[in-house]
């Protein structure tokens, strides 16, 4: 694969990089490849050796900090305007670009691992766009801390496997999140669900915690609502509604639950996690609910805030998707995992 970063031209072969086989035909390799080169620039043959992320930068940079901190005070002063412009400028610059070879050896990492257990897909042939590749270098070379450049990692490895899923709108969001809000919405995502939609602008994605429509079609016995109810909130973690909220992820500001409401259909496609159920068996509805089909209630996530949660790429709560699959059979429905591919 040849790979142009704007100025030099280098020759990059995807055994190189992950070894010979089914490497080759893959897409999304070769997306992530070529946006590696846009971000890190003509050395990214560097970053393809150990898999390992590299210490001497990091080491250099350390050491360039630590020398210039040490300086007497007031040293910095023997030099001119132009002369302390100029350092403060390269080390920045020298900041700047191991911020964005730590992303990129992460999703380089990463995306082998998935290589080898085969969820690495190599269908869609859509490429990433520059504008996206652009805003997301510029936002991801301001990640220091080692947790976020796990998540922006992810970002580049999900846009790699499935570009445009997540909106320039949702980079910017994660761009202001607080390590504690990620913290937040990676030990949510096994829980949250999200249920097929006609319509794109329609929530339908969040916890559930409570399941049926109030005097519908689709009920559940008032007993086993609780019993579910109840074990759901057992099973989420301590969280912060309202920090979630202000941040754009989550929406309470419309009481104290959203309405998750699809277009009725007997079968019906639903995400938990990072894994596809169906839903089989939902009754017709009664006039009341013809135009919208209510399944629950529960803490909504906004698109953005849903968009960032799936680049956790978390696998469901096994207790969570059981006390949800017992609710439906009590209402006659079966909860039923669907394979990919």
């Amino acid at each position: 694969m040849e790979v142009d970063d704007g100025n030099n031209r280098a020759i990059v072969e995807v055994s190189d990089i992950f070894g010979l086989g089914k490497v080759a035909n893959s897409k999304a390799v070769e997306r992530l490849i070529l946006s590696v080169v846009d971000g890190v620039g003509s050395g990214i043959r560097s970053l393809f050796g150990p898999w390992a992320i590299r210490r001497e930068a990091s080491a250099r940079i350390d050491s360039a900090a630590l020398a210039l901190e040490q300086l007497p005070h007031g040293a910095s002063l023997s030099l001119d305007l132009a002369d302390r412009a100029s350092l403060r400028i390269s080390r920045d610059a020298e900041r700047r670009q191991l911020n964005r070879e730590a992303i990129a050896e992460l999703a380089l990492i990463n995306a082998r691992t998935e290589l080898e257990i085969g969820h690495l897909d190599a269908e869609r042939s859509q490429n990433t766009t520059q504008t996206w590749l652009d805003d997301f270098w510029r936002r991801a070379e301001m990640v220091a801390e080692p947790d976020l450049r796990v998540l922006w990692s992810k970002v580049l490895l999900r846009e790699a496997r499935a570009p445009g899923e997540l909106s320039l709108r949702s980079l910017s969001l994660l761009s202001q999140l607080s390590r504690r809000e990620a913290q937040m919405i990676e030990n949510l995502a096994p829980l949250v669900v999200n249920f097929e939609r006609d319509n794109s602008q329609d929530l339908a994605a969040g916890i559930l915690l409570s399941i049926g429509q109030y005097q519908g079609t689709f009920a559940i016995p008032e007993e086993t609502a609780k019993s579910f109810k109840e074990a759901v909130l057992e099973l989420i973690p301590d969280f912060d509604l309202v920090a979630l909220d202000a941040a754009g992820i989550m929406q309470s500001s419309n009481g104290w639950a959203s309405e998750y409401s699809v277009s009725p259909r007997p079968n019906l496609h639903v995400v938990i996690g990072n894994a596809l159920f169906a839903i089989e068996g939902l009754p017709e509805p009664n006039e009341k609910y013809r135009k919208r089909y209510t399944l629950g209630e529960g803490w909504g996530f906004t698109s953005e805030g849903y968009e960032i949660a799936r680049i956790v790429n978390a696998p469901p709560n096994s207790e969570y998707v059981r006390c949800i699959g017992d609710a439906l059979s009590a209402a006659g429905c079966n909860l039923i995992s669907v394979v990919d591919g």
